[in-house]
């Protein structure tokens, strides 16, 4: 008799055993299961830049720590040939699958890497404040604004960090690090009191 298999997201026991403050001032949602599909290519090449538009429908963010969006996906800027492009669950072998037949004789690659990240988004007045205690980054609004992304660590867990506006940041882990950044982060917020949900 078999069973049906069930998909756990990154912190599912985590969450499981929180206990969430009932006025707390910082929301904790996990963004699980998206898709993840790491590109490479040459930004300076007109047909890459046109096929990968093809596919996602909007142009790839060519500018350091810039991110793009459209539909169900979004792009951030890894490096000067490498992007993280985030699309909705169950949606990154169809997505990675059309990217490379569109990129088929081009120089780039396209990999799958769902199955090892995560992504947090914290939200809140402290929410910045709070990162910044072990990431060496100014995320001020002044200086991380809507629509920047910064590779940095937090503590000693590699993250990808998203400013989505005002007192809201994503942050993407890698699945190994995700318990040890969020035992890192309740502790952090507890003065403010956490409220934890799963997207």
């Amino acid at each position: 008799m078999s069973e049906a298999i069930q998909r756990e997201s990154a912190l599912h026991g985590a969450l499981g055993r929180f206990s969430s403050a009932s006025n707390g001032q910082l929301r904790f949602t996990e963004r699980g299961h998206l898709g993840y599909v790491n590109v490479r290519g040459d930004p300076t090449d007109a047909g890459f830049l046109s096929a990968a538009r093809g596919v996602l429908g909007f142009e790839l963010p060519i500018v350091a720590n810039t991110v793009a969006e459209g539909g169900v996906h979004t792009v951030y800027w890894l490096g000067p040939n490498e992007w993280l492009v985030v699309t909705a669950p169950l949606a990154e072998r169809g997505t990675a699958n059309v990217l490379r037949a569109a990129l088929a004789g081009q120089f780039g690659s396209v990999t799958e890497v769902g199955g090892g990240m995560t992504c947090l988004r914290l939200e809140g007045p402290p929410a910045r404040a709070l990162l910044e205690r072990e990431c060496p980054l100014d995320l001020h609004p002044r200086e991380f604004p809507v629509g920047r992304c910064a590779q940095s660590h937090f503590a000693k867990a590699p993250v990808l960090l998203h400013s989505r506006g005002g007192d809201c940041v994503d942050v993407f882990v890698r699945r190994s690090f995700s318990d040890y950044l969020w035992a890192l982060l309740t502790d952090l917020g507890a003065e403010f009191g956490v409220v934890a949900a799963r997207a």
